[in-house]
This record gives C-alpha cells, structure tokens and sequence, in this order.
C-alpha cells in the first residue's frame, strides 16, 4: 500500500502539474491575444492619424504649389505687359518728338497750323 499512495501521489503532483501548466499557458494565451488586439487597434489609430497628416500635407503643398505656379504666371504677364507698355510709350515718345520738331521747325508764330 505504501507503492500505491506513493504512485498516486506522483500521479497527483503530475496531475496538479500539468493542471497549473495548463493555466499558465491559458492565461498567458489569453494575455498575448489581448495585448495583440490591443497593439493591432493602436497601430491602426495611429497609421490613419499619419495618414490624414500625409493627406493634410499633401493638400497644403499642392495649394502652395498652385500658388507658386500662378503667381509666376502673374509676374510673367506683368512683365510682358510692361514689355508692351514700353513699347507702347517708346512709338508715342517718337511721334510726340516729331510733333514738337515739326512745331520747332516753323518758328516763332508759325501761323494757324501751327495751333495743335
């Protein structure tokens, strides 16, 4: 009788062991899949943040890059106009100069035609 309640109290502490074993690797399991759900949940919070900060960045650079684009536009077609407008003043400038010339050439009291 001593062999068998030595047998079964190794079959016992086997049993305990192996119940405990059981447990811990129950609870661990159960403590990784929370922790992964967990960390799951907040990497997607967080890539969805960075995403809508890449599209806030995007938006804001492509609004400065029209700027960009049109103000260059503006100041390409304010020099032409400038370009134009000199143009413009240098043929008046000649034909004022001629005017006055023509009016030099008659003299002093240069009769009516001479009134502009």
């Amino acid at each position: 009788m001593d062999e068998l309640d030595l047998l079964l109290k190794i079959a016992g502490t086997a049993v305990s062991a192996v119940g405990v074993a059981w447990g811990v690797y129950s609870f661990l399991s159960k403590k990784i899949d929370k922790t992964r759900v967990e960390i799951v949940a907040r990497v997607d919070r967080d890539r969805d943040e960075i995403f809508s900060r890449l599209d806030d960045i995007r938006d804001d650079y492509l609004k400065r890059a029209e700027y960009v684009a049109d103000r260059e536009r503006m100041e390409t077609r304010i020099s032409d106009l400038g370009a134009e407008l000199r143009a413009g003043f240098g043929g008046l400038t000649s034909r004022i100069d001629s005017v006055l010339a023509a009016l030099a050439s008659r003299g002093p009291g240069g009769g009516p035609s001479a009134r502009i």
